[in-house]
């Protein structure tokens, strides 16, 4: 995560990514486990947006590249 996290902001946002988990993981000790469990799910679930959108959008590329495969294999 932390790489992902210099990728996006550079090398110089190293500290501040580890202050920021440090800050979370304190925060995630004195809340209560359904509000932790409840604010990961919601997480995950964003996760889920770019991915959905990048399939809508795909969608048409992926159906033409299958089409093309099949039709030059045509052993399947």
């Amino acid at each position: 995560t932390e790489h992902c996290f210099v990728y996006f902001f550079g090398v110089k946002s190293r500290m501040t990514f580890k202050w920021i988990f440090c800050i979370v993981i304190f925060i995630g000790g004195i809340l209560k486990v359904e509000t932790v469990w409840n604010f990961g799910d919601v997480l995950n679930a964003l996760m889920a947006v770019p991915n959905i959108i990048a399939i809508v959008l795909l969608g048409n590329v992926v159906i033409n590249v299958t089409k093309k495969y099949f039709s030059e294999n045509k052993a399947y």
